[in-house]
Protein backbone atom coordinates (compact mmCIF):
# COMPACT_ATOMS: atom_id res chain seq x y z
CA UNK A 1 0.00 0.00 0.00
CA UNK A 2 1.42 3.48 -1.02
CA UNK A 3 0.88 6.62 1.08
CA UNK A 4 -0.67 9.78 -0.54
CA UNK A 5 2.24 11.58 -0.79
CA UNK A 6 3.76 9.10 -3.47
CA UNK A 7 0.89 8.71 -5.35
CA UNK A 8 -0.89 12.09 -4.85
CA UNK A 9 -4.65 12.30 -6.09
CA UNK A 10 -5.01 13.60 -9.21
CA UNK A 11 -6.56 17.03 -9.61
CA UNK A 12 -10.14 17.39 -10.92
CA UNK A 13 -10.47 19.22 -14.07
CA UNK A 14 -12.35 22.12 -14.09
CA UNK A 15 -14.84 23.35 -16.64
CA UNK A 16 -14.53 26.12 -19.18
CA UNK A 17 -16.16 28.63 -17.07
CA UNK A 18 -14.79 27.45 -13.77
CA UNK A 19 -11.12 27.92 -15.60
CA UNK A 20 -12.25 31.61 -17.24
CA UNK A 21 -13.41 32.77 -13.26
CA UNK A 22 -10.31 31.41 -12.15
CA UNK A 23 -8.45 33.74 -14.87
CA UNK A 24 -10.65 36.77 -14.44
CA UNK A 25 -10.19 36.07 -10.32
CA UNK A 26 -5.95 35.96 -10.66
CA UNK A 27 -6.12 38.80 -13.02
CA UNK A 28 -8.29 40.96 -9.77
CA UNK A 29 -5.90 39.62 -7.18
CA UNK A 30 -3.27 40.61 -8.74
CA UNK A 31 -3.81 44.54 -10.70
CA UNK A 32 -3.44 47.16 -9.04
CA UNK A 33 -6.63 48.80 -10.77
CA UNK A 34 -8.75 46.08 -9.51
CA UNK A 35 -7.44 45.78 -6.23
CA UNK A 36 -7.66 49.55 -5.24
CA UNK A 37 -9.31 50.56 -2.42
CA UNK A 38 -10.44 53.96 -0.92
CA UNK A 39 -9.15 55.28 2.67
CA UNK A 40 -12.22 52.95 4.19
CA UNK A 41 -11.00 49.98 2.37
CA UNK A 42 -13.63 50.18 -0.58
CA UNK A 43 -12.79 49.10 -3.72
CA UNK A 44 -12.75 51.89 -6.11
CA UNK A 45 -14.08 49.61 -9.03
CA UNK A 46 -11.44 51.86 -11.66
CA UNK A 47 -12.12 50.79 -15.23
CA UNK A 48 -9.02 48.29 -16.47
CA UNK A 49 -8.75 47.38 -19.89
CA UNK A 50 -7.18 44.07 -18.95
CA UNK A 51 -10.48 42.71 -16.61
CA UNK A 52 -12.98 43.51 -19.66
CA UNK A 53 -11.68 40.82 -21.59
CA UNK A 54 -11.67 38.25 -18.91
CA UNK A 55 -14.63 39.22 -17.85
CA UNK A 56 -16.44 38.82 -21.25
CA UNK A 57 -14.85 35.63 -21.61
CA UNK A 58 -16.40 34.37 -18.49
CA UNK A 59 -19.65 35.62 -18.95
CA UNK A 60 -19.60 33.51 -22.67
CA UNK A 61 -18.13 30.25 -20.76
CA UNK A 62 -21.08 30.71 -18.06
CA UNK A 63 -23.75 31.23 -20.72
CA UNK A 64 -22.76 27.80 -22.77
CA UNK A 65 -22.43 25.97 -19.66
CA UNK A 66 -26.43 27.19 -18.29
CA UNK A 67 -27.03 26.62 -21.96
CA UNK A 68 -26.03 22.69 -21.71
CA UNK A 69 -27.43 22.25 -18.83
CA UNK A 70 -31.16 23.46 -19.70
CA UNK A 71 -30.48 20.89 -23.03
CA UNK A 72 -29.81 17.89 -20.55
CA UNK A 73 -33.00 18.62 -18.40
CA UNK A 74 -35.06 19.13 -21.67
Amino acid sequence: MSSITENPPQAIPLTPWQEAFVRLADHCIRCPECSAVDAKGWNLNLPCAGRDPLQAEYRQAWRQAAATRERSRA
